[in-house]
């Protein structure tokens, strides 16, 4: 159940629990984690730097962005509209891009969505799926050099030619 906004003992209690495993130290890995425990992390880890989650299905990429968005909210007491704003999904276009055919609107929304807030600066997390980082025509090599190149001026249009390239 996502709560309107986290009270003061939960905000303590997911700072301490975090603190106390080791989710604040950027330079140890983690692997093994249930999805909540992801989400907790990213929430944790984004604090100090965007984060890239990858999401073991597309199926996955929806609850696991929602459990972020929770996290980020409850450890960090942002409302949950600030929440949706920093924590957004990246799903896969679902077409066989050689096909020619176009993705879903809803689909195409999201991603521009997510390479906006990027090129802003806006997002702390980033949620995609493993098929879509494994498949040959990924663009996420490109995701993060993409939100450096992208100016003040022509955020979009210096975007979409990366992604083209």
């Amino acid at each position: 159940m996502l709560v309107a906004a986290p009270s003061l003992a939960l905000q303590a209690l997911l700072k301490s629990a975090a603190r106390r495993v080791g989710l604040y130290d950027p330079a140890a890995g983690y692997s093994g984690l249930t999805p909540p425990a992801r989400a907790l992390f990213a929430a944790v880890a984004s604090a100090a730097r965007p984060l890239l989650l990858v999401a073991p299905t597309d199926r996955d990429v929806e609850q696991l962005t929602a459990d972020t968005r929770y996290f980020l909210a409850a450890t960090d007491g942002v409302s949950a509209a600030d929440a949706d704003r920093l924590a957004l999904p990246f799903p896969s276009q679902e077409v066989d891009p050689y096909r020619g055919l176009l993705p879903h609107l809803d689909v195409a929304s999201a991603r521009a969505r997510a390479l906006l807030a990027m090129a802003r600066g806006q997002a702390r997390v980033i949620v995609t799926s493993a098929p879509f980082a494994m498949s040959p025509s990924s663009q996420v090599t490109v995701l993060a050099p993409a939100c450096g190149e992208a100016t003040a001026q022509e955020p979009v249009e210096a975007l979409a030619v990366t992604l083209s390239n």
